[in-house]
């Protein structure tokens, strides 16, 4: 598990503090974000560690917050965080729900957030 500082206040880091210890396990990694993403995450091997859309409730990690542990659960409480946004987003509208991307694909870039947020909520809740 490594220690991620949080750059900034985000409803994503909700009751984090100033720093996180994830799970890193990846063979490629972001090394630019587009204009419309913002950094919000990072530590001194790996810049791009976490990052968010400036106007949607888009989020992604270079790191994977579902491999935390009890001794180590900072990632359970992310995610925590993210599926309150989820629902606090979705309420109204399948469209308007945060989308979450873990990793990133072969080119580097993160995976597409369609691919997400395609289907999700479950249909029929």
């Amino acid at each position: 598990f490594y220690p991620v500082r949080l750059l900034k206040p985000d409803p994503l880091f909700k009751d984090l503090g100033r720093a996180i210890r994830v799970q890193e396990f990846h063979a490629w990694e972001i090394t630019r974000l587009g204009d419309d993403l913002e950094l919000i995450a990072s530590t001194p091997t790996c810049r791009i560690q976490a990052y968010r859309h400036r106007r949607r409730p888009i989020y992604g990690t270079q790191f994977h917050p579902e491999q935390s542990t009890k001794a180590y659960p900072d990632g359970f409480k992310l995610l925590d965080n993210f599926f309150g946004l989820a629902w606090k987003h979705w309420k109204g509208s399948v469209a308007a729900g945060p989308v979450f991307a873990v990793g990133s694909s072969r080119s580097g870039s993160p995976h597409s957030p369609q691919e997400f947020s395609a289907n999700y909520p479950p249909h029929g809740q």
